[in-house]
């Protein structure tokens, strides 16, 4: 409750009293997936609010990008490096508060491989020669194309039957940011 108390100076009083709604301001608060060059980044509002509801959101996602809407956003970043983030939270009494929080888009390994000569039931080499830019690459996954697949960084395979496969390699980083090559192999009798 406000009061008003309003004096002239005979001594004249006059008092007006409201009451007055004070409402609380959300408490902005957000979460996102690994950021990848060239790979969708997902964010998504964990605002909280003591009374009341969080319905409004705006996202400045630090790259010059329009400013998006909602409470979950997507956003693929086109170049490495540090962003900060922005987003609003408003609350459904239209109360707002901002959260900044650095974003890093890390690069994606550059995939790439070569393959020996490959006869029918002969050991296959491949050679890895991916570059894992400025992260280390944590996982590899093979598959031959025949149903058959490995997860060491340069495997030998033996292929049972002649014909035509492609080759996949899947290489992902530490920072979880996947690169993919594929090649044709064809093996000989």
């Amino acid at each position: 409750t406000v009061s008003l108390t309003v004096g002239t100076a005979d001594q004249c009083f006059n008092t007006l009293t409201r009451d007055v709604s004070v409402h609380p301001i959300p408490i902005p608060n957000f979460s996102s997936t690994p950021a990848c060059f060239g790979e969708t980044t997902d964010f998504l509002d964990e605002s909280t609010i003591p009374q009341g509801s969080v319905n409004g959101w705006e996202w400045m996602l630090g790259d010059g990008t329009p400013v998006q809407y909602g409470n979950a956003v997507s956003h693929t970043y086109t170049s490495n490096g540090a962003f900060t983030v922005m987003m609003i939270a408003q609350s459904d009494m239209g109360c707002r508060d901002t959260i900044q929080r650095g974003v890093y888009v890390n690069p994606t390994p550059l995939v790439d491989f070569t393959v020996g000569s490959v006869c029918v039931g002969d050991e296959t080499a491949f050679t890895n020669n991916t570059i894992p830019n400025d992260n280390t690459i944590a996982q590899w996954n093979w598959s031959f194309g025949d149903g058959q697949s490995d997860d060491v960084n340069e495997p030998v395979h033996p292929y049972q039957n002649y014909g035509n496969y492609t080759a996949t390699l899947t290489s992902t980083t530490d920072s979880n940011c996947v690169g993919t090559r594929s090649l044709d192999v064809e093996v000989y009798p």
